[in-house]
């Protein structure tokens, strides 16, 4: 046997390895003996020549997922919104429909709709950064984990009622009201 392909197998049984893990780890909770949280910064076997980049591996995945999830429900909340105010306003206020329809017609435009999915769309994104962020960089110890955890709430929360109030203001500088006619 030839020494490359003696680490080509060796490599191989790493890929392998290392495959099998990925899929069973969650099933299980566990990666090499660690729980998932202590371990993920390490995520190669020993002996592989590959590790893997906790920002490719842990960040990026994270943060897409939360500006998605962001996005689908502020769509789901304001679809839910408009029915429940229609069901308010119809069936509990003995409300008729067409009134509803033109009074909301009169309130609301469609850039009402694109400025919510954009804030959804930062916000999501900035409350999943500042959560891999603080998740990444804790204390050490169960304590030092729900430390961050309550840092990372706090700090999004602050940033993201300031944010708000910046896109707020300039979508209201950019936008202008419906005019009544």
């Amino acid at each position: 046997m030839h020494v490359s392909s003696h680490r080509q197998n060796r490599l191989m049984g790493c890929r392998a390895a290392d495959g099998s893990l990925t899929l069973t780890a969650p099933a299980i909770g566990l990666r090499e003996g660690r729980s998932g949280a202590i371990g993920a910064g390490r995520t190669g076997r020993p002996g592989c020549a590959r590790s893997y980049s906790p920002i490719q591996r842990l960040i990026v995945p994270r943060v897409l997922a939360a500006t998605l999830v962001a996005l689908m429900l502020n769509g789901l909340v304001s679809v839910v919104g408009v029915l429940g105010g229609y069901f308010f306003n119809v069936f509990l206020q003995h409300g008729t429909p067409g009134a509803y329809l033109a009074s909301f017609a009169a309130l609301a435009q469609l850039p009402d709709l694109y400025i919510g999915e954009i804030k959804a769309l930062i916000f999501g994104f900035i409350a999943g950064l500042i959560a891999a962020h603080r998740g990444l960089n804790p204390r050490p110890g169960p304590k030092g984990v729900g430390e961050a955890v309550n840092q990372s709430v706090v700090i999004t929360f602050l940033l993201l009622f300031f944010i708000n109030l910046l896109l707020t203001l300039i979508y209201l500088q950019i936008v202008p009201p419906k005019s009544k006619g």
